[in-house]
C-alpha cells in the first residue's frame, strides 16, 4: 500500500447498529438475477458465494445512461434470513475507479445489502483523471451520477431478489466519499433515511484551488520545505500552543507563524529563509482574494513535520518528489481535464484570478457539493452524521 492507498484507507466504514434478522421467505435464485430488466443497465453477474458464515449474492452491473457513459457498480445481498432488511451504499476514495468492496465486508457480515461503484470509469490510481479528456459525460457521472445510478439499481435489484424493499437506507463515505454523502444529501434528498459523512472532499474545487497556491509557493526558487524546515515549524507550534507535548490538544489554539522563524542577517540554519517563510504562510494561510481576504482556508498547525502528513499531502517526502504529493497530484490532474481539457496545462503557472474562476467556474457545478440547505433531508426524516479529525 501506498501513505495515499493507507491513508483513504483509515477512512473506515462506520459502525451500523444491527437489526433482527428479517424471517426467510421465498426470493429468487441468485443466478436469475441477470434476467431482471434494468433502464440502460445490463446485470453481467450473478453468483452466490460464502462472505464470513454468510452466503451472499453478488451481482456485477454495467450502466450506461449516456453514450459515453461506462458505470460499474456491484451489489452484494445476505441471502435467505441472514439479510437485515436493511441496504448501504458505500463511497470512494480519491477520484475513484476502482468499486469499493473493501467497504463491503463489514456491512454484508452484520445483515446489510451493500453496493459501491467506481463512479463511471476505471482507474486504479486515484489521482489521474486523465479518463476525463474528451469525456465531458465521465465527469457528471464521476460528480454524481454513477451514486444515483447505483442507489436505484441497486434498490430495484434488492426488490427483484427480496420482493420487498429495504426497510432503511443508509449511505456511508469518507474523503471523496464524504463528498458523495454530503451529494446525497443535497441532490437527492429523500433517497436515504441516514448519512454519514466523514472527512467530506466537498468543496472539491475549492481544495484544488488551495493546492495550486501551495504548489505555487514550493514551486518558487528557495521555497521549498524540506523535512529540517517542517520539523522547526511544527517545534515552533507545539512549543506555541501544546506545552512543549508531542501533540496539540487544543488545535484550534495553536497559530503557524513562520514569520518569526525568518533568518536573520548572517544566519544559515535552524531558521527559514523568505522564500519559505512564503511557502508556509501560503500552506496555514489558504487561499485568498485580490484583497488578501481568505477565501478558503489553509492547513491547521502542529503535523508538519509528521510522516503522512505535510509530505504525503503538500511537499512530498523530497524536493525531487514534491510532484508525487497527493495534493500536487490531485490538483494538477483536476486542472488539466476538469478545468481545461488540456494535459498540457501547468497549474504551478496558472493565473488564480481568471484562470482560476474559468477552471472553478466548469468544475464547481458538477463535483462539489456546497448546499448547506438539507430542508427536504430533514423533512424527509434523514439524519445526518459529519465528522473530521484534527
Amino acid at each position: 500500500m501506498t501513505p495515499i492507498t493507507k491513508m483513504l484507507a483509515g477512512c473506515a466504514v462506520a459502525a451500523l447498529g444491527l437489526a433482527s434478522p428479517m424471517a426467510a421467505h421465498a426470493e429468487t435464485a441468485c443466478a436469475d438475477l441477470v434476467k431482471t430488466a434494468l433502464p440502460h443497465a445490463e446485470v453481467t453477474k450473478a453468483v452466490s458465494e460464502a462472505v464470513g458464515d454468510k452466503q451472499v449474492c453478488k451481482v456485477s452491473v454495467t450502466s450506461k445512461p449516456t453514450k459515453d457513459s461506462d458505470i460499474r457498480l456491484e451489489l452484494w445481498i445476505p441471502e435467505g434470513a441472514a439479510w437485515n432488511g436493511k441496504f448501504v451504499q458505500v463511497g470512494n476514495g480519491g477520484f475513484a475507479g476502482v468499486i469499493p468492496r473493501s467497504s463491503f465486508m463489514g456491512p454484508v457480515k452484520a445483515g446489510y445489502a451493500v453496493s459501491g461503484t467506481d463512479d463511471g470509469h476505471q482507474e486504479t490510481v486515484i489521482t489521474k483523471a486523465d479518463w476525463a479528456l474528451g469525456h465531458p459525460q465521465k465527469v457528471i457521472d464521476f460528480g454524481w451520477r454513477a451514486l444515483k445510478e447505483t442507489t436505484d439499481i441497486s434498490r430495484a435489484l434488492i426488490v427483484a431478489e427480496k420482493a420487498s424493499k429495504p426497510t432503511r437506507s443508509y449511505f456511508d463515505g469518507c474523503s471523496d466519499g464524504g463528498r458523495e454523502a454530503l451529494m446525497e444529501a443535497q441532490r437527492y434528498p429523500t433517497d436515504f433515511d441516514g448519512i454519514v459523512a466523514g472527512a467530506p472532499a466537498n468543496y472539491m474545487s475549492e481544495l484544488f484551488g488551495l493546492s495550486a497556491v501551495q504548489q505555487q509557493a514550493l514551486a518558487k526558487p528557495g521555497g521549498y520545505l524540506g523535512e529540517a524546515p517542517r520539523q522547526l515549524l511544527q517545534k515552533s507550534v507545539l512549543a506555541q500552543c501544546a506545552g512543549g507535548e508531542a501533540f496539540s490538544r487544543e488545535p484550534a489554539a495553536g497559530h503557524g507563524e513562520p514569520g518569526k522563524l525568518a533568518c536573520k542577517a548572517g544566519q544559515a540554519q535552524g531558521c527559514l529563509t523568505a522564500p519559505q517563510v512564503a511557502s508556509a504562510k501560503a500552506i496555514y494561510d489558504g487561499r485568498r482574494d485580490a484583497r488578501g481576504r481568505v477565501v478558503f482556508p489553509g492547513y491547521s498547525p502542529g503535523a508538519e513535520a509528521l510522516n503522512g502528513s505535510w509530505n504525503a499531502w503538500i511537499t512530498g517526502p523530497t524536493a525531487e518528489l514534491n510532484s508525487h504529493a497527493a495534493g500536487f497530484q490531485f490538483s494538477s490532474n483536476a486542472f488539466k481535464y476538469f478545468g481545461f481539457q488540456d494535459p498540457n496545462f501547468d497549474f504551478l503557472k496558472m493565473d488564480m484570478g481568471g484562470q482560476f474562476t474559468t477552471a472553478y467556474g466548469r468544475m464547481a457545478p458538477v463535483i462539489d457539493a456546497p448546499n448547506p440547505n438539507l430542508t427536504t433531508f430533514e423533512k424527509h426524516g434523514g439524519k445526518l452524521i459529519q465528522y473530521h479529525g484534527w
